[in-house]
């Protein structure tokens, strides 16, 4: 089994988008990356840093630490979503943080992911049939999500399942654009 490359910890992420004055919350700027690919025919990580950054700011101005950090996201998004053997991770806060701070994480994704989507399938919307539409539909159920926390064992457990479906999710999604995207009468989605 090959290596693949790993998105940054997501302190690390979160540390340097509040030190650079980033609003964005870094679980929706990885959930609107991941969006743009699934749901984009010519995707730039550009038109992504844009977005997550929030101000017209030169790439030039975003400071080195910052400008890696943003291409490293972008970069194992893409050979991630890419992986035959679907290792895709989230971008999450850390299983050491409390539960309901991961849960507003995956529901933070999960709206960018949806913003994204819709934003780069504006023309496209009827595109995702059966099984993919339902995953869509519950990854937009997903950004509403809200769980009382008693520190139970199976509101933990109720989380992790809901990670692994979002990564589930989000692969049909993605095989199924590429699918269709793949036939003769469509352009090829194309990384610049």
């Amino acid at each position: 089994m090959s290596e693949i490359k790993q998105l940054p910890g997501f302190d690390d992420v979160a540390h340097l988008f509040s030190t650079c004055l980033l609003q964005t919350h870094p679980c929706y700027a990885h959930g609107f990356w991941t969006g743009m690919i699934c749901g984009g025919r010519h995707v730039s990580p550009k038109d992504w840093i844009n977005t997550v950054v929030g101000r017209p700011e030169t790439w030039g101005s975003l400071g080195t630490p910052l400008q890696h950090m943003l291409l490293a996201i972008a970069e194992a998004t893409v050979e991630q979503l890419g992986d035959s053997q679907y290792r895709m991770q989230l971008l999450l806060p850390d299983d050491e943080e409390g539960l309901d701070d991961r849960i507003h994480g995956v529901s933070e994704w999960c709206a960018g992911f949806m913003q994204a989507f819709r934003h780069c399938n504006q023309d496209h919307q009827d595109l995702l049939q059966g099984e993919a539409a339902e995953a869509l539909a519950d990854l937009n159920e997903i950004t509403q999500i809200s769980l009382e926390i008693e520190d139970d064992p199976e509101d933990e457990q109720n989380f992790v399942e809901i990670v692994e479906y979002v990564r589930v999710a989000v692969a049909l999604i993605h095989q199924e654009l590429l699918n269709r995207q793949a036939s003769p009468s469509s352009d090829a989605p194309q990384l610049h």
